[in-house]
């Protein structure tokens, strides 16, 4: 019966063990890791085993309890023993029965050996999962890296294509802007060397005159037409 009851305890300690060690954070430092997991161990068996023994000390005693007493029936007497047997009786060493096997012994070997075997389960867990993890990381970071390239490429690319159209843009206003500005002054300077002379007129006009409509004209350039005897318009350049 105690080998049964140590049985449960260590393997409830076995399976409680592995799921507070399944918790760890594998990120943290190794002996961080190795202080934590040896701690809960420890703690778990450790109750394991008490409580293991608690359970054996209150069977055995309730076990007692219950043992009926024996009482040997006076017809079985037939001499009542001397004064001298009792005191030889009393002087006899007690007689200890010698147990077959070390029950006590065995059961804290397996004790030791289940602690033993668990914290290299849980060791060997725990190296696995670390080096998982940094496989995962190493492949994320070469994965990472080997696209850089390829993000760096597409963004020239993609802003050179962006400048490309915007230095389009930027040319086409400019041209539109040089061609206002030629028109301009193109403009300008017509309106302010040129004049318009009708066939039968002897004034000079500006571009839009009213004594214009429905006549024909010349042009000429104003110093010319200053030099050919025209006159200004009073009403164009009278101002």
């Amino acid at each position: 019966m105690k080998f049964l009851i140590w049985f449960v305890y260590l393997a409830i300690a076995s399976i409680l063990n592995s799921l507070l060690l399944s918790l760890v954070d594998t990120s943290a430092s190794l002996q961080g890791v190795m202080l934590f997991s040896f701690f809960i161990t420890v703690a778990v068996y450790g109750a394991a085993i008490f409580f293991a023994k608690t359970t054996c000390n209150w069977y055995a005693k309730k076990k007692n309890k219950c043992t009926p007493m024996q009482f040997v029936p006076s017809t079985r007497i037939t001499q009542v023993p001397t004064s001298q047997e009792i005191v030889e009786v009393y002087r006899q060493p007690k007689n200890r029965v010698a147990l077959s096997h070390p029950t006590g012994t065995i059961l804290v070997l397996i004790s030791c050996l289940i602690c033993l075997l668990s914290i290299g389960f849980s060791a060997w867990s725990w190296w696995s999962a670390k080096s998982e993890y940094r496989t995962m990381a190493e492949e994320a970071q070469k994965s990472y890296e080997s696209r850089i390239p390829a993000i760096r490429s597409a963004a020239y690319d993609d802003g050179y294509a962006a400048g490309i159209e915007d230095g389009r843009s930027s040319d086409a206003s400019i041209q539109r802007r040089l061609a206002n500005l030629r028109d301009s002054a193109e403009l300008e300077f017509y309106r302010s060397n040129a004049v318009f002379v009708t066939v039968s007129g002897e004034k000079y006009h500006c571009y839009g005159c009213h004594h214009l409509t429905g006549h024909r004209y010349f042009i000429y350039n104003i110093e010319l037409a200053k030099e050919m005897g025209y006159e200004p318009c009073s009403d164009c350049w009278g101002g």
